[in-house]
């Protein structure tokens, strides 16, 4: 996830920077056993490493969860939710999601692959019109990996831009105001443009917003299968 060592701390509120679903290896027990806990060792150097990353990075405050095979078996809260009210982080702080999205509009992508409804290999102006020149000869799949060279618009303005709610139009053109990071396929750069991109091509596909996608093809079938639904997702 992308996010601001430079922001104002009076007007953060604990964003999530890392560590959200954190995995820890519990013991190397055979896959019939049960749930282990995690030993009071492996939680001291977690604690050890995450107040070093806080203090490093500058994290105001975080939620760790532990999970073991689907299972949540530890809960850690640190720091500060609202620094300039001294509001510590607790079970009920709501965080940021940020780009834990896009691993769900990956996965709202690959269906319609399966689908036979959007081809890796299409070019993106297959889908939406009215794209720079330069952006014509990307593929769906280098949005995918960030291999796009399409310039990422957050870096370009300032990651303040994730309070505000800006038009498809508005993105592409704070996107298209600096050149191509480098020829499409050409490199690797991470771009927020490319997954807002990538949005837009589900939503235009399916017919309705990401989120009802989201919800509809993923996040439904998990409250079926009894696993606990994620919030709801942004679209970035």
């Amino acid at each position: 996830m992308t996010y601001s060592n430079t922001a104002n701390p009076a007007q953060v509120h604990a964003r999530v920077v890392a560590c959200l679903g954190l995995l820890l290896a519990v013991t190397a027990a055979p896959a019939a056993a049960q749930i282990a806990t995690p030993s009071d060792t492996a939680l001291r150097a977690m604690d050890k490493r995450i107040q070093t990353e806080m203090t490093s990075q500058n994290i105001p405050g975080v939620t760790i969860a532990v999970a073991s095979r689907g299972r949540i078996v530890y809960v850690g809260n640190y720091g500060m939710a609202n620094v300039e009210l001294r509001v510590p982080v607790s079970d009920s702080t709501v965080f940021e999601i940020g780009s834990i999205s896009k691993q769900f509009t990956a996965a709202a992508a690959l269906l319609l692959v399966q689908d036979r409804r959007l081809g890796l290999d299409d070019p993106i102006h297959k889908y939406l019109a009215d794209l720079p020149g330069e952006w014509l000869g990307v593929t769906v799949r280098q949005l995918l990996t960030h291999t796009s060279g399409i310039p990422d618009y957050v870096e370009i303005g300032s990651y303040d831009q994730y309070s505000f709610r800006l038009t498809p139009e508005q993105i592409i053109r704070v996107a298209h105001s600096r050149p191509m990071d480098f020829a499409p396929g050409q490199g690797w750069y991470y771009s927020d443009t490319g997954y807002f991109l990538l949005s837009m091509i589900i939503e235009r596909i399916e017919g309705r917003p990401l989120n009802d996608v989201l919800t509809g093809r993923i996040l439904s079938r998990a409250r079926e299968s009894g696993t606990r639904p994620l919030p709801q997702m942004l679209s970035v």
